[in-house]
C-alpha cells in the first residue's frame, strides 16, 4: 500500500520518509542467512523530482534513508545550496592560489603605478578565469538521476539526424542513457553529454560545465600571455634603478612572472585551442580520444557548421538541472 508522506517523520527501523512529495511502500521482511531485512520503496519522477502528475504504474522507487545496496542521487557528491559540490572539489582551490600568486606577483613588481590600461586588462582576465573555474566545480553537469533496477529495462534505437543511434543501459544507474552520456565511476552518476572527469578540479566536464571549462583555459591562456609578453618587455628594457633595492625586486618579480607562465604556458595553450577545437567541432573529449585512437569513426551526427557548433557549445541554453533539494538526498 502506498502511502502519501508529506510530514511524517522516519526513524532508522524503517518508517516514513521524510521528503516532501514522497511516497513509501514498506516490502515484506526477507531472510537471508541470517537477521531479518527490511526494505523500504518509494516513488518520484526522474525528470521532476518528486510524484506529481506521473502515472502511478511509471513512478519510481526512491528512498529517504538508505537501505543496503541503495544507490545515492547524487552519488559521492552533495549538494550545498545550488552547488553540487564533489569529494574531490577542494583540489580547484591549490589551482586558484597559484593563479592569485602570479598575479599578484605580477601587478606589484612589475607593471608600473600608472599603467591603468595593463591593471584592468589583468583584473578582467584574472576575475574572468577565476569564475569560470569555480562554476566549472561548482554547477551541475548535467547530471542524469538514476532509477531502481528493472530487468525488463532494454536499451532503445533512437534517431539522431536520420541515423539510429543505440541509447545504452547504465548498469550502476540502471537508466537508458540519451546519446553521448556515460557515467562517471568517480563521481557515481550518471552525467549528459559526457566530456570527461578532471581529476585536478576533482568535478565532471559534460553538458552544463563545458562552456566554463574551457572558458578557464581561454581566459588563463589570455591572461599568462599577457603576462609574459609584459614581462620580457620589462626585462629587455635597460633599468637605471637596477642596483637599488626596488631595481631588484622589479628584475626578480619580471623574472618569476615570465617563468611562470611560461611554464603554465605550455599546458594552458594547447588545451584552450583544443576545447575551442573541441567546440567547433561539437566533439567531447571521450569521442576525440576515441577518434584518435582509431575506435569509431568520424561522427557528424551532431555536426551543424563550425560557428554554429562552437555558440551552441560555448553561449547556448545551458538547461535546466535535474537535482534538486529534494531529491538530492534520495537513494534509489
Amino acid at each position: 500500500m502506498n502511502v502519501p508522506t508529506s510530514s511524517s517523520p522516519m526513524n532508522r527501523d524503517g518508517g516514513i520518509p521524510t521528503k516532501p512529495g514522497a511516497y513509501f511502500h514498506q516490502e515484506p521482511a526477507v531472510q537471508e542467512n541470517g537477521p531479518r531485512k527490511a526494505s523500504g520503496e518509494g516513488f518520484f519522477s526522474p525528470m521532476t523530482g518528486g510524484p506529481q502528475n506521473f502515472p502511478e504504474q511509471q513512478r519510481q522507487n526512491f528512498y529517504s534513508l538508505r537501505p543496503a545496496g541503495a544507490k545515492r542521487v547524487l552519488g559521492r557528491s552533495h549538494l550545498l545550496s545550488c552547488c553540487v559540490i564533489t569529494r574531490d572539489g577542494a583540489n580547484s582551490i591549490c589551482i586558484v592560489a597559484i593563479l592569485l600568486l602570479v598575479v599578484l606577483v605580477f601587478m606589484l613588481g612589475v607593471l608600473p603605478r600608472g599603467e591603468i590600461y595593463s591593471y584592468v586588462v589583468v583584473s578582467l582576465l584574472a576575475t574572468a578565469a577565476l569564475i569560470c573555474l569555480v562554476m566549472s566545480v561548482t554547477v551541475d553537469p548535467g547530471i542524469l538521476l538514476p532509477l531502481p533496477p528493472d530487468p525488463t529495462r532494454q536499451p532503445e534505437t533512437v534517431l539522431v539526424n536520420g541515423k539510429e543511434v543505440l541509447r545504452k543501459v547504465c548498469p550502476s544507474c540502471h537508466i537508458v542513457r540519451p546519446p553521448r552520456s556515460s557515467h562517471c565511476r568517480f563521481c557515481d552518476y550518471c552525467v549528459e553529454e559526457f566530456d570527461h572527469h578532471c581529476g585536478v578540479l576533482g568535478s565532471c566536464v559534460a553538458k552544463r560545465t563545458f562552456r566554463f571549462f574551457g572558458g578557464f583555459f581561454v581566459f588563463t591562456a589570455l591572461l599568462i600571455l599577457f603576462i609574459g609578453i609584459r614581462s620580457l618587455v620589462t626585462l629587455a628594457k635597460p633599468d637605471p634603478q637596477l642596483n637599488t633595492g626596488q631595481g631588484r625586486w622589479e628584475m626578480a618579480a619580471a623574472i618569476i612572472s615570465l617563468v611562470a607562465s611560461g611554464l603554465a604556458g605550455c599546458i594552458v595553450l594547447p588545451l584552450a585551442f583544443y576545447y575551442v577545437y573541441l567546440a567547433c567541432m561539437n566533439y567531447t573529449q571521450k569521442e576525440s580520444a576515441q577518434l584518435s585512437l582509431g575506435f569509431c569513426e568520424p561522427n557528424q551526427d551532431y555536426h551543424r557548421g563550425y560557428w554554429r557548433n562552437f555558440f551552441s557549445r560555448y553561449f547556448g541554453p545551458l538547461g535546466t538541472s535535474r537535482i534538486t533539494a529534494e531529491n538530492a538526498e534520495f537513494y534509489v
